[in-house]
């Protein structure tokens, strides 16, 4: 694999990064905000935040680039292309600290998850809020995702170890899923030092997918193809905590962790296709994930000790056998990106440096 790196475009270290038709933006330290050109590394232009204290934590383009939003502390700004140099909009809806920023397929949401808990969803077209999603973590919300193809369902998850799957047209939670239940962690054992706090989340671009990055070394994978959320399988292969998922393509997951490695998954090598679903039949009928009772139709988690022991070796088989690469990072993942340019796989990396590190793959 080929590596090649953005330089002098930050003094701290980068927290995010996104690309859109050519255009990469970082994130980082002190309200710093960059914008380079992919082809040729330069930097287009660079903004700094009047609050130096406020870290830009997430920056999301619209599909097209050209319109980018960027969190700083529970502030987020738009810019346009054409003007980068000053922000055209800001908006101050959110009472803390935003994590993550996402925009709806058809680009008329922006949803913005802050350490309060909340999320909130911004009509971009009337540029005042829509809905407030709250009153269902108890602690940071640390990631948000509109899920693809479903134009009023979106699902936040955070440090308390929840995903919660909201239809936000309401709104109402359509399901609830506690990783530690989940997982069969008891938070009387050792697991309570590592527990399953939820980093970051991704949906496959069909929408048959999400990947969750978790606190404990894992990545839970859950098939989204149908209306409710169904565990599928758990993929192991970092031994410290993983801080980003990012799906390739429908076939391949990157993920990447505090362990300094970037690990590429094939999914579709899963009991015959990644599309299928219902792989974990072979694994003594693992627990559908539809939240707790009563606050997903009634339907609720089953009892995972039960049936532990297989799930657990399913498990492994299925990270030996979907584990395609592994690479080493100098420091740990910050924020990982998967890019697509004239049929090449690219993957853009912000981590603890200064500098944004692109890793050129052979996997396409």
């Amino acid at each position: 694999m080929e590596t090649a790196s953005f330089k002098d475009g930050h003094s701290g270290s980068l927290l995010c990064v996104d690309y859109a038709d050519g255009l990469v933006a970082t994130g980082g330290e002190s309200g710093q905000l960059t914008l380079w050109d992919l082809a040729t590394k330069d930097k287009l232009f660079q903004y700094n935040h009047d609050d130096t204290d406020a870290d830009c934590t997430s920056v999301c383009f619209s599909k097209d680039g050209s319109l980018l939003f960027a969190a700083f502390a529970n502030k987020i700004c738009r810019f346009d292309k054409r003007t980068f140099l000053t922000a055209v909009e800001t908006y101050q809806y959110n009472n803390d600290e935003i994590n993550q920023v996402h925009i709806s397929d058809k680009e008329n949401f922006l949803a913005a998850c802050d350490d309060s808990g909340e999320t909130k969803i911004l009509s971009l077209q009337e540029k005042k809020i829509y809905k407030t999603l709250r009153h269902k973590h108890s602690n940071i919300c640390s990631t948000v995702a509109f899920r693809p193809h479903r134009q009023w369902e979106i699902v936040t998850a955070g440090l308390d170890c929840k995903l919660i799957h909201w239809y936000y047209a309401k709104p109402k939670v359509m399901n609830e899923i506690d990783m530690q239940e989940l997982l069969g962690e008891n938070p009387g054992n050792a697991q309570i030092l590592n527990p399953p706090f939820i980093h970051h989340i991704d949906f496959s671009m069909d929408g048959a997918h999400l990947a969750c990055a978790l606190g404990n070394g894992m990545v839970k994978v859950f098939d989204s193809s149908r209306k409710h959320l169904r565990d599928m399988y758990t993929l192991s292969g970092h031994y410290q905590g993983v801080s980003q998922v990012s799906f390739v393509n429908d076939r391949y997951l990157l993920s990447g962790s505090n362990d300094k490695q970037m690990i590429i998954w094939d999914l579709e090598k899963v009991s015959g296709g990644a599309g299928e679903g219902d792989a974990n039949q072979q694994a003594a009928d693992p627990p559908v994930a539809n939240g707790h009772v009563g606050a997903t139709n009634g339907h609720g988690h089953s009892n995972v000790n039960g049936v532990h022991g297989d799930v657990q070796e399913y498990d492994n088989s299925v990270s030996d056998e979907c584990k395609v690469y592994t690479q080493l990072l100098p420091k740990k993942v910050n924020w990982l990106k998967s890019v697509i340019v004239n049929g090449q796989h690219h993957v853009l990396v912000a981590d603890e440096t200064t500098d944004l590190t692109m890793i050129s793959t052979a996997l396409l």
